[in-house]
């Protein structure tokens, strides 16, 4: 009897964790805060191989849409030619699809635009076309995951860029 006891109860908080978890999976109306590193940052037009870190925010509207602003900064630390750093400010749009029934995994694709600095002294444009990655919801309001995008950089001459770095966000 002790052993149908415990077994049920365990059944009862399993199934109360398992809706808690379906309503934490809730983005409408959510923000979300972003810390990306370490990545990694390739480009062309004399752009070096770098290590990326970034920051983000991010706003639901609805359920699968979303508007973010990432600052990254890309650095080779001053090994090879210059320029050694590249720091950029996008505001982008994301679209995210929910993989399965449960809510934890999602993929996401996202374009954006904004400007940069290529080393200290040229400024750029960016065209952030296209990006995405995916995320696992970890624990709660915890997610972890995988982010990339195309950058376009546009100065004289134009370079294109590729990031790719692992993600940790923060929903409230």
């Amino acid at each position: 009897m002790k052993k149908i006891l415990v077994a049920v109860l365990v059944v009862l908080l399993f199934s109360v964790s398992l809706k808690a978890n379906a309503l934490d999976s809730e983005r409408k109306g959510h923000f979300r805060l972003g810390a990306f590193a370490p990545g990694l940052f390739i480009g062309n037009k004399n752009i070096n191989t770098m290590m990326a870190l970034g920051l983000e925010g991010e706003y639901f509207f609805m359920q699968n849409l979303s508007a973010s602003f990432k600052i990254q900064e890309a650095t080779d630390f001053k090994f090879g030619n210059p320029p050694h750093s590249v720091l950029t400010f996008v505001a982008r749009a994301r679209y995210i699809f929910d993989i399965g029934d449960s809510g934890d995994w999602a993929a996401y694709v996202q374009a954006g635009a904004g400007g940069g600095l290529i080393g200290s002294k040229q400024g750029c444009g960016d065209v952030s076309l296209p990006g995405g990655g995916f995320w696992y919801q970890w624990y709660k309001d915890w997610f972890i995951g995988l982010d990339s995008n195309l950058h376009i950089l546009i100065r004289d001459p134009i370079a294109i860029a590729f990031d790719i770095m692992p993600a940790i966000r923060y929903q409230f």
